[in-house]
C-alpha cells in the first residue's frame, strides 16, 4: 500500500485511541506505535475511496 494510506489510516485510528484514552482514562496512546499497525494502510484506503466518489458526484458529474 502507498505510504499515504497508512499516515491517514495511522491518524484517524491514533484520533479513536486518543478520544478513547479522554472517555475513559485508558493509557494514553503513542503515534509512533499507533502508526506500525498494518491495518492503517487499509483504513486509509477504505476512507479514501468514498471520498474521492463523492468528490466526483458532487463536482465531476
Amino acid at each position: 500500500m502507498h505510504p499515504i494510506f497508512c499516515f491517514i489510516g495511522g491518524s484517524i485510528r491514533f484520533v479513536i485511541l486518543y478520544m478513547r484514552y479522554l472517555i475513559t482514562g485508558e493509557e494514553r496512546p503513542k503515534y509512533s506505535l499507533v502508526c506500525q499497525n498494518k491495518s492503517n494502510a487499509w483504513l486509509g484506503f477504505l476512507l479514501i475511496i468514498p471520498l474521492v466518489l463523492l468528490y466526483l458526484i458532487i463536482y465531476q458529474w
